[in-house]
């Protein structure tokens, strides 16, 4: 709002005002309505200009307003200076006087979210990082937000462990609320983590979305801002064991032959994956004949087991082979039983499975 005041002891005709508005719209947009009460005002970007006749103690009122823009990239500051070439003018050009100018700064509150990473598997734990940084001119008393965790603690458990570097923050399930004074230019950091449940029941995404009424957020509801985002997928590993025998009887001083194979299929590669052929029910019955040997990995024997480990892309596969000389005469209780056990997260074979693939 913008009054001017014939205050002096003549009419006026003609007296004028310019506002020089570039230092607003850097960061807001004019909303083409300006009015007068006296006289015209027009808009020639970036300046707002009023002209009008005024008879002694008459004055006119304009009016015009701006929307701050949504982010706002500018300096955060609404700053313009009228200026007048009408005679007896408060506001001529060099005035200091304070009723000429009007400076109003902008408060932004830029709020951001981050996941330790991008994929997780069951049991492991992912850490979550939420910046809030007063990115405006003025300080912030009482800046909040709140990140919904139901599409995490769907998939994982929250680990009680919220902290923030300013401001204080709460846990009431399934919300993460944070509420703070930010001086300009302050941020607070706040930290937590989930554990992915083993097994993972849920939906296989972490998901979570903040949201805040604080005024110049960038995450009010609606928002299309990635930074009030976060999205974990949960891969789910599998590792596959068969262990088959080249014959279903044999005879004294036979070989039997062996092989086993390995396949990753789950949906995460493997670091030392694992498994164990026990061969106490063969060993009774049968000499081992020192060949084992495999196509990835590395292989051993230490009396009663043979022992795989190795690294597995998605979708590879390590074959392992080995044979046994039945004794003769046979010792033993006539039967050749080797079971395979693997303790490696998503094995077909765990101890005290019942897969018919992993025994023969």
């Amino acid at each position: 709002t913008v009054k001017v005041t014939n205050s002096g002891q003549v009419a006026l005709s003609g007296a004028t005002f310019t506002d020089p508005l570039s230092g607003v719209l850097d960061d807001a947009t004019y909303n083409s309505d300006a009015s007068a009460t006296a006289g015209t005002v027009s808009f020639a970007s970036p300046n707002l200009t009023w002209t009008g006749n005024l008879a002694i103690g008459a004055s006119a009122t304009i009016t015009f307003t701006v929307t701050v823009s949504n982010p706002d990239t500018g300096n955060k500051i609404l700053a313009s200076t009228i200026t007048s070439t009408t005679p007896g003018s408060n506001c001529a050009s060099g005035s200091t006087d304070p009723a000429c100018t009007l400076s109003i700064p902008v408060s932004v509150l830029t709020i951001a979210a981050t996941a330790s990473a991008s994929t997780a598997t069951p049991g492991t734990t992912v850490g979550y990082t939420i910046t809030v940084t007063n990115s405006g001119q003025v300080a912030y008393p009482a800046a909040a937000f709140t990140d919904a965790l139901a599409g995490v603690l769907d998939d994982a458990s929250y680990n009680l462990d919220a902290a923030a570097t300013a401001g204080s923050v709460s846990f009431s399930s399934p919300n993460l609320t944070w509420t703070g004074s930010l001086a300009a230019g302050a941020t607070a950091t706040i930290t937590f983590s989930v554990t992915v449940n083993n097994p993972d029941t849920g939906n296989k995404i972490l998901a979570s979305t903040i949201t805040s009424a604080s005024a110049g957020n960038n995450c009010a509801s609606g928002s299309t801002d990635p930074r009030c985002v976060t999205s974990v997928s949960v891969l789910v590993p599998g590792l596959t064991i068969a262990v088959t025998a080249n014959a279903a009887s044999t005879t004294p001083g036979a070989t039997v032959g062996y092989t086993l194979t390995v396949t990753n299929t789950g949906q995460t590669p493997y670091t030392g994956a694992t498994f164990t052929d026990q061969l106490d029910g063969v060993l009774d019955d049968a000499s081992y004949n020192g060949d084992a040997a495999t196509t990835a990995g590395t292989v051993s024997f230490t009396s009663p087991d043979v022992v795989w480990t190795g690294n597995l892309a998605v979708g590879a596969v390590a074959t392992v082979t080995f044979s046994v000389t039945v004794k003769n005469p046979d010792p033993g209780d006539k039967l050749l039983v080797s079971s395979v056990i693997s303790a490696t997260t998503g094995s077909t074979c765990p101890a005290g499975g019942t897969d018919p693939r992993c025994a023969s």
